[in-house]
């Protein structure tokens, strides 16, 4: 690909993006899922301007138009969905970047959308105990799980992407090496 001073930026994404990134094979299935949901925003707001046109102020305006948007049931879209656009953006320009259709990434100098900090909510100890009793009267298999859960303190799509193999029963071990959606 060579540099097209005229090249729009939904062209870019379907013609060189897509297909040499994306649809390359190298990504992990999870990432081409979040890239399918992040690119219709991207390309509403950026579709039909230049790609070598897009510039920090930009870049701006498309983080404070997101913070406008709603999802499907009206709500905002919360502060890691609009940082997981921005970031899409930077990946989407930077590789536009290296492939040198733009001499330079706008994403540089904009600093990432801050995300407010959630506590995390977990069980008390007292209610953790009531719940492991009260698992006394499930199968084995739903008294494994959430057990796991509890004692791990893992995420349920971490629970759900472990295999055989991440168990070291001589060690006592558990290796998360996946997730699942």
């Amino acid at each position: 690909a060579q540099m097209n001073p005229n090249m729009l930026f939904r062209d870019y994404l379907d013609q060189i993006f897509l297909p040499l990134h994306v649809e390359s094979g190298a990504l992990k299935p999870n990432t081409v899922a979040s890239y399918s949901h992040m690119l219709p925003r991207c390309v509403e707001y950026f579709g039909n301007k230049k790609l070598s046109a897009i510039n920090k102020a930009d870049v701006e305006g498309f983080i404070v138009w997101l913070r406008k948007q709603k999802k499907d049931d009206g709500a905002p879209l919360s502060d890691s969905t609009v940082k997981h656009h921005f970031d899409f953006l930077r990946i989407c320009l930077t590789f536009a970047e290296s492939h040198e259709l733009i001499a330079k990434n706008p994403t540089h100098h904009v600093p990432a959308p801050k995300q407010m900090h959630k506590d995390v909510d977990y069980l008390a100890p007292a209610d953790a105990k009531t719940f492991i009793l009260a698992l006394a009267a499930e199968t084995t298999r739903w008294q494994a799980i959430m057990m796991t859960l509890i004692y791990l303190g893992i995420r349920r799509g971490e629970l759900c992407g472990l295999q055989w193999g991440d168990v070291d029963f001589a060690h006592n071990i558990l290796k998360i090496r996946r997730n699942t959606v």
